[in-house]
């Protein structure tokens, strides 16, 4: 019987683990799109095999389940497969595109918790190296723009060339009253962005089924502007052409910009914030839109009261685009654009600096982010520690960029004719704040108010003197100490601690090697206190006799680390005789002798404790 549940067990795991070939090509989409047809079994691997070469894909798969655990592999990448959540429908659903870093006719695909009937949307993006020829040489022939105009940008025509289906033909224009930030979730490492924005068009015209990518603009990494949603020459520009990026039936009145990456806990660069910029600044001066202002959304039928003009893709739609990185932006991104706009007009600024983009704001940025990436590389590989050792390398930049922050403040104070409004200082000097507040935390011990270490030695102080102080109250408290010292692991570490601080930065002139010795000598004092307290301790076998004197007729405790073994109790008068002691009761506070009325005066209190004999004068009342 075990020898078949053996062979079970293994035909199950290799049914499981085999790599099974099995799609089945069904339809072909124009010259770009392959859709296979897949059927999967749960945690099972199939090798995918394609007569095409290809470099993006997505899964379509049925309502109901989950595709958290599924990837596609290639050699040595392997792509986790993520739930489109903005596009469902009654009977599918839809994975984001994945996009490799080669073309490939062969990669894996494992199914994780999907089963039934899947869908392959595979895409061929073409020869992306040609195109981004003709990207680079259309943007050699952008000009300088006038203030406030519209920046140089990359048209449909040249970034798509070569792909279909083309876009579905009459474009809807739209009244724009929302200019909609999104963000793409494609990979931030990325080096072919117009891989990814063909992915995009092909996924957006063919899986989904719209009538053409969905944004209205895309702005890559490096600032470049693609122009998305083809005008067809129904208007000059593409800005008020009606897009696909918004909650589903709400597209009408929205301009969509979507920058390429996944910004939730990733920084987007300061060049694609300066682009976003930019285009926004044009479409707001143009149309003489309001960046602060709020619009119900929809007009005519309105779901959101208040729609902000300049609004990321969360203020109307339950999702968490366009990431938190840029969402936390939203309101430094509409002052920077009102100030532009007012700017373009004549107006002075000094308060530029301190903008989204400016000098000053992305110094403190720089600074945050730097001071976090030392941080890590300290924790995490033990390397660059002793950037740590006085901090001077990133506290005289902060000082620095707070001097300049508050020379502006006071410009915009004295002058405020020179300066756009809002102008806010207390944002970027709250960063700094905090930033000051996590280098305290790692600079080292010769800063001793404010770094870690002795702050460890003085809370580990307090509580040996706590202790030691209980200690003498109440014998139970003296466990800390004896006979196992609790203390002693930690005094040890500590000053390991100091010694490889001490080592690591002693090259370092502002190194202050007094404070390291002011805290060996603490520690050593802690030391001493604990062995003189245990010593003191081991010759009194730490025995307690509470209270004493002790009324006769009264309850007498005696207290011990050891008040368990206790045995053979007697109570002698002066004269050696003993006194019969009616019962002795072992509880929490210790063991309890029941005294019988007896005449006052002194007497001997014996008993054996780990045979050995142990006597203590009493005094009876």
């Amino acid at each position: 019987m075990k020898i078949i549940k053996n062979t079970c067990a293994l035909i199950v795991c290799l049914w499981a683990c085999a790599q099974v070939s099995a799609q089945t090509l069904t339809q072909k989409v124009g010259n770009s799109v392959s859709i296979y047809s897949l059927q999967v079994q749960p945690n099972t691997s199939y090798k995918l095999n394609f007569a095409q070469s290809s470099q993006s894909l997505s899964i379509v798969y049925a309502p109901g389940q989950h595709i958290g655990e599924s990837y596609l592999s290639s050699g040595e990448q392997r792509f986790k497969l993520y739930a489109n959540l903005h596009s469902t429908s009654n009977t599918q659903q839809y994975s984001h595109p994945i996009l490799l870093k080669a073309g490939v006719q062969q990669c894996t695909f494992y199914s994780g918790k999907l089963k039934g009937e899947l869908e392959l949307h595979v895409y061929h993006l073409g020869n992306t190296q040609a195109v981004k020829q003709k990207v680079r040489a259309h943007k050699a022939r952008f000009r300088t723009r006038e203030a406030c105009g519209k920046p140089g940008s990359v048209p449909q025509s040249v970034w798509r060339a070569g792909l279909t289906p083309e876009p579905i033909p009459d474009p809807v224009v739209t009244d724009v009253k929302h200019l909609i930030v999104h963000h793409s979730v494609s990979s931030n490492d990325a080096a072919d962005q117009v891989a990814i924005l063909r992915g995009i068009y092909l996924y957006h015209r063919v899986t989904l089924g719209w009538n053409d990518i969905a944004y209205n603009y895309l702005i890559a990494p490096d600032g470049t502007i693609y122009e998305g949603r083809d005008p067809q020459g129904k208007e000059a520009e593409g800005d008020n052409i009606r897009g696909g990026h918004f909650c589903t039936g709400r597209q009408d009145g929205t301009m969509g910009v979507c920058l390429l990456g996944t910004f939730t806990d990733y920084e987007p660069p300061v060049v694609m914030l300066s682009s976003l910029v930019d285009l926004l600044v044009w479409k707001v001066k143009k149309d003489g839109m309001d960046p602060f202002g709020a619009f119900a959304h929809p007009i005519n039928n309105p779901v959101v009261a208040a729609l902000p003009v300049v609004a990321p893709h969360r203020a109307g739609c339950s999702t968490q685009c366009p990431g938190d990185k840029v969402f936390e932006r939203m309101e430094a991104l509409r002052e920077k654009i009102n100030a532009d706009v007012q700017v373009c007009a004549g107006k002075t600024d000094e308060c530029a600096p301190l903008r989204l983009t400016g000098e000053l704001y992305n110094g403190v940025d720089q600074l945050v982010a730097d001071v976090d990436a030392a941080i890590n590389q300290c924790q995490n590989s033990n390397t660059g520690c002793e950037q740590f050792c006085t901090g001077k390398v990133f506290t005289d930049r902060l000082s620095e960029l707070r001097s300049k922050i508050q020379a502006i403040e006071q410009i915009c104070n004295t002058q405020p004719q020179n300066c756009v409004t809002p102008c806010s200082s207390a944002a970027l000097l709250n960063k700094l704040t905090t930033v000051e507040q996590t280098l305290n935390a790692q600079i080292q011990f010769w800063f001793a108010a404010s770094s870690l270490v002795p702050q460890q030695v003085a809370q580990l102080q307090t509580e040996v003197n706590n202790a030691l102080k209980q200690c003498q109250l109440n014998v139970d408290s003296c466990q800390q100490f004896y006979p196992t010292n609790a203390f002693e692991a930690r005094i040890k570490a500590l000053n390991l601690r100091i010694d490889s601080l001490q080592g690591l930065c002693n090259a370092d002139a502002a190194t202050d090697a007094q404070k390291a010795e002011a805290l060996r000598s603490t520690l050593q004092s802690l030391e001493q206190a604990i062995a003189t307290q245990v010593a003191q301790l081991s010759e009194d076998e730490a025995i307690g006799v509470y209270p004493n004197p002790v009324a006769s007729n009264g309850v007498l405790v005696i207290k011990s680390l050891h008040y368990q073994k206790i045995r053979n109790i007697r109570l002698v008068n002066i004269l050696g005789k003993a006194v019969d002691l009616p019962r002795n009761i072992i509880d929490q506070r210790g063991l309890l002798v029941l005294l019988p009325k007896i005449p006052s005066g002194w007497y001997m209190l014996e008993f054996q404790l780990e045979g050995k004999i142990v006597r203590r004068r009493l005094l009876i009342l």
